[in-house]
């Protein structure tokens, strides 16, 4: 009886679940390892200012990734990283999450995303967002380049 009164409290449950707010600087510096430490994962630059030039409206930074094998420009990966550019902290508990995409340009039907993983706010995020980049590159560059690309429409 006991046992179950605690369960219900959420008692020694895994704390690493738990939110962790970051700011600017923090994200930046996690990713500059996970850059440093995936093979194919290359140049990363800030481009938030870039998607709200093209009509899109984001209030977070976003860090685009070359894919470091890729000779085409067309080809990289996007972290949306819930970095609120006013506060340069993430955004409140429960209000958003990290989340990654992968971008084709396509010269007939132009830009082309999928998305690759969301990532919670918590304890192990940074952990999960170089899980989750390595493993898609790892998919990217582990298939033939033309078998790779989403399907274009007919």
């Amino acid at each position: 009886m006991l046992k179950h009164h605690f369960n219900n409290l959420n008692i020694g449950r895994n704390i690493n679940r738990a939110y962790v707010q970051r700011n600017k600087d923090e994200f930046e510096a996690e990713l500059k390892k996970i850059q440093q430490s995936i093979t194919y994962l290359g140049k990363r630059s800030e481009v938030s200012k870039i998607i709200q030039s093209n009509g899109y409206i984001t209030n977070e930074y976003v860090y685009r990734f070359r894919t470091g094998k890729s000779d085409d420009e067309g080809l990289y990966l996007l972290v949306y990283s819930s970095v609120n550019k006013d506060t340069n902290n993430t955004r409140d508990c429960g209000e958003d999450a990290v989340r990654i995409v992968y971008v084709y340009t396509d010269k007939t039907y132009g830009y082309i995303y999928e998305k690759v993983k969301k990532c919670l706010r918590i304890q192990t995020l940074f952990k999960n967002v170089e899980y989750s980049l390595q493993a898609y590159l790892d998919k990217l560059f582990s298939q033939n380049r033309d078998d790779f690309r989403p399907q274009m429409p007919e």
